[in-house]
């Protein structure tokens, strides 16, 4: 099953990254994969510091985007989550910023994504960030259109940008 989920390459990153000296996790990965984000601080003074915050973003790479905004956030708050595939749950290290869903709408993922949905409303509701790439799976190429394009977004960043108070925030990316 492992070698099924974590293709060579990527369980190489994992070991280069599990190795590195870094802090945030995100930071590591980044690294890793030689990509580097430049964010002015300018930019980063619009991230609230303190407060539930809600952050929504299109997906259209994959893994990159949730390492870019976790990096990127854990610059100005401590208390980042990344709303992704349970897949990635068998990487110790993304545990403890990840909150796991099941995107592939089989017939254990209401299950899965209740638990994902409470742990992240708890979370909010503590005053956390977190991460929603609402489309639940990465862009891809539409024959039809002849773009590229995100699926039909759930309404559920939304539902969570509301639920942790009146003074949550809610920024799109």
């Amino acid at each position: 099953m492992q070698k099924l989920l974590f293709p060579d390459a990527l369980r190489e990153l994992y070991s280069r990254v599990q190795s590195s000296d870094q802090s945030c996790i995100w930071q590591g990965v980044l690294q890793e994969m030689q990509v580097d984000c430049e964010v002015s601080a300018a930019d980063l003074k619009n991230i609230p510091s303190s407060g539930p915050l809600v952050v929504v973003a299109n997906h259209p790479f994959g893994m990159i985007e949730g390492a870019i905004l976790g990096s990127m956030l854990a610059r100005v708050r401590s208390d980042v989550k990344v709303m992704t595939n349970y897949l990635l749950a068998g990487i110790p290290e993304l545990r403890q910023g990840c909150i796991f869903v099941d995107p592939f709408h089989n017939q254990r993922a209401p299950l899965q994504n209740r638990r994902g949905i409470r742990e992240s409303l708890e979370w909010l509701s503590n005053g956390g960030v977190l991460v929603i790439f609402p489309a639940g799976e990465v862009s891809s190429w539409d024959l039809r259109t002849q773009r590229v394009t995100d699926p039909r977004w759930s309404d559920t960043a939304a539902r969570l940008a509301r639920a942790p108070s009146e003074r949550g925030c809610f920024l799109c990316m």
